[in-house]
């Protein structure tokens, strides 16, 4: 940097040097109007607590200069007097906007992020604490899904695999190995169930989309077959059964293998991957249950209560960034439902009838949203 050339930070405090006055605020929106109106949530014209306010910013010019969709939250005016002298932004916790002068957003360092997110907190505004512990919960996310891949894939093979980012490369990658077909189909299954993974979530480490719809079809239909045999045949295998459910309920593989294979496998896989701690994944399974045939029974055994699902532990229950693509739902299909309810209303629709008296004793002992869901599955049902 030249010598006569101030960094972001120099910058900053040169220009606020004789603030006289802070002031934090954000916008509020009136749930009748819609409108969005300014709402001032801190004020002081302490100078020294504006000067560690200021002194609490450190930045990674390095990482800065991006620019992201938000709008920020909370932002903050800073003046002299009457003179505003700089108008900033706070934005997921951990970057600051300043559009008057700097040319993207200043990324703050990891410890200048909890500085500043505690000092806002210190004073009753407390998004910015939450958006940060959202934040490190993401990135501590990505670390332990690296480290399950990395348990999966050999060293170099890891190594080459994590540092892709392009789907062609991705394919070279297990094209060009010399591994066993079956072997590597079986990586992918245990990829695609590694972690707990929502399925909805395609994130840069596992490249779960590219992993089910471009490398599984090259190894083959025999080689998938039978590494989903031998996902189920030894013990079975969690993450591989997890990983084959998503390949076939979520990602459509079926035509990619053997049908007597998924005849084979498809009962333990299901039965496993319904005990799934992430309850999107198993409401999912339940949905495509409804429409097969022979689909009643373990909906059957949710609404009895003789299938329990895993409780997603507080490490896993934030997962890193990615891009989510969310299932169609159906026009009518019950929310924030627990299990036997949603099981209720997909064997209501499906006319099972001799489910109907564990259904009223449920609606009996239910309330909310269980209550209206149980309702209807009986209605469905008829009074009987």
């Amino acid at each position: 940097m030249a010598e006569n050339e101030q960094g972001w930070k120099e910058r900053l405090a040169e220009r606020v040097r004789d603030a006289d006055r802070l002031v934090v605020w954000d916008y509020h929106r009136d749930h009748d109007t819609e409108k969005a109106h300014a709402v001032s949530q801190f004020e002081t014209t302490d100078r020294a607590e504006i000067e560690d306010f200021i002194a609490c910013i450190e930045i990674d010019e390095a990482a800065s200069g991006r620019h992201c969709m938000c709008g920020g939250s909370p932002h903050f005016d800073i003046y002299s007097g009457e003179d505003l002298l700089a108008s900033l932004s706070l934005h997921h916790g951990v970057r600051l906007r300043w559009s008057e002068d700097w040319p993207g957003d200043a990324e703050l360092t990891r410890l200048s992020s909890f500085k500043v997110c505690a000092w806002f907190k210190d004073r009753g505004i407390n998004g910015p604490w939450r958006e940060l512990q959202q934040a490190v919960g993401r990135s501590l996310a990505y670390q332990r899904r690296v480290m399950a891949v990395q348990e999966i894939l050999p060293e170099e093979f890891s190594s080459r695999f994590l540092k892709t980012r392009d789907d062609k490369k991705l394919v070279e990658l297990f094209s060009n190995s010399t591994e066993n077909s079956v072997i590597l189909a079986s990586w992918c299954f245990r990829i695609l169930g590694c972690d707990h993974a929502s399925w909805e979530l395609m994130d840069e480490v596992t490249h779960a989309n590219a992993v089910a719809t471009k490398i599984m079809p090259i190894l083959g239909k025999r080689a998938c077959s039978d590494a989903l045999r031998n996902a189920v045949s030894t013990g079975p295998d969690r993450d591989a059964c997890y990983g084959a459910a998503r390949f076939l309920y979520y990602f459509g593989g079926w035509r990619l293998l053997d049908e007597q294979a998924v005849h084979e496998a498809l009962p333990i896989v299901t039965r496993v991957t319904l005990t799934h701690p992430r309850q999107r994944i198993r409401q999912h399974i339940m949905w495509t249950l409804s429409h097969l045939q022979g689909g009643g029974e373990p909906l059957r055994q949710i609404l009895e209560g003789e299938s329990m699902p895993a409780a997603v532990k507080p490490h896993e229950a934030t997962e890193p960034s990615g891009s989510v693509f969310t299932r169609g739902r159906a026009p009518d299909e019950p929310l924030d439902v627990s299990d036997k309810a949603y099981a209720a209303w997909l064997l209501g629709s499906m006319g099972m009838v001799e489910a109907r008296e564990t259904i009223q004793k449920l609606a009996r002992e239910a309330d909310g949203a269980d209550k209206k869901a149980l309702e209807r599955a009986l209605e469905a049902l008829g009074n009987g």
